[in-house]
């Protein structure tokens, strides 16, 4: 599973992005390797600064590449701007669908980045829950959202 934190690029607490750029090519290869034998990587952790360097476009379609393969994406530590930019990125170069969860004001561009925005209402405040498409009170509701209101949209787009 590829981790990608700043820690591991540091020399003398200064991090070293061309060493980032370096492993995150090798670990990209290796991903188009995995993807043309049908394997998935279980996850992939990469927090702020390392993703702020490789949301640069030189470096977005290698992370795009072991985003693809894997189950479970985490993005730590990241700002407003990157979370929007990480829902962008997938838009543009998979052309799918997406749907972004929060419930803060720092989730606010990602929800409005999104196809898709759902909003919880919380501690944080009404700013995730008034610019979301769908808002619910509690992340309990999200599972009824999902797969029973979601199959219900789905079938009543199908018939059309």
């Amino acid at each position: 599973r590829p981790i990608f934190t700043t820690q591991a690029f540091e020399v003398d607490n200064i991090f070293q992005p061309q060493d980032f750029v370096r492993k995150l090519t090798v670990v990209a290869e290796m991903a188009r390797e995995a993807r043309r034998q049908h394997r998935a990587y279980d996850g992939l952790i990469i927090d702020g600064r390392c993703l702020e360097v490789a949301l640069e476009p030189e470096n977005e379609h290698n992370l795009v590449a072991i985003s693809q393969i894997c189950k479970t994406v985490i993005c730590c530590r990241v700002s407003p701007k990157q979370k929007g930019a990480v829902v962008s990125l997938i838009k543009r170069y998979e052309r799918a669908i997406t749907l972004a969860i929060g419930d803060g004001a720092n989730d606010c561009n990602m929800l409005q980045s999104a196809d898709v925005g759902i909003g919880i209402r919380g501690l944080e405040g009404l700013q995730a829950f008034n610019v979301c498409d769908y808002g619910i009170s509690q992340f309990r509701f999200l599972q009824y959202l999902l797969l029973v209101h979601g199959r219900w949209c789905y079938r009543r787009v199908a018939v059309l």
